[in-house]
């Protein structure tokens, strides 16, 4: 796939390693140049070390072959995550530094998520689109705070 294509969860292959994007920064481009340029926050699966890949938008990297399995939030233990698998209620376990940012909209049963699995190893989880969350604190309002 072109460098352009990835998104963040994806998992690819560079240099015989199989990563994990966890963050991708686009830099416009420069002049009549027209190149645009990626960098890949990256960290290998599994060991979760970390790696930072600049390409080009026509630059190619390989995606790895993985399997999707439908999941809903179950618990949280210590600092890991653990989804059981729609079908067969096996357990997944999922460390907060592979969650990430998307921790916050983790909520109670949450349905409709995906487990990313590469033997036998859930590597990610991919969030449905939209979740419902509620509002629970917010600041008073001003006055004369309207433009």
């Amino acid at each position: 796939m072109k460098a352009s294509e990835v998104k963040k969860g994806n998992v690819v292959e560079h240099n015989g390693t199989v990563y994990q994007i966890r963050d991708i920064e686009r830099s416009a481009a420069q002049g009549r140049s027209g190149n645009v340029t990626f960098r890949f926050i990256m960290y290998s699966v599994p060991g979760g070390s970390k790696f930072d890949l600049s390409l080009r938008s026509e630059d190619e990297l390989k995606e790895v072959e993985l399997i999707r399995r439908e999941a809903a939030y179950s618990y949280k233990d210590g600092d890991a995550y653990v989804f059981l698998d729609k079908e067969d209620y096996t357990p997944y376990q999922l460390d907060a530094d592979v969650i990430g940012e998307s921790a916050g909209y983790i909520t109670e049963g949450l349905e409709g998520c995906y487990i990313q699995i590469i033997d036998d190893l859930p590597v990610a989880v991919l969030l449905p689109a939209s979740v419902v969350l509620q509002v629970v604190e917010t600041p008073p309002e001003l006055k004369g705070g309207t433009a």
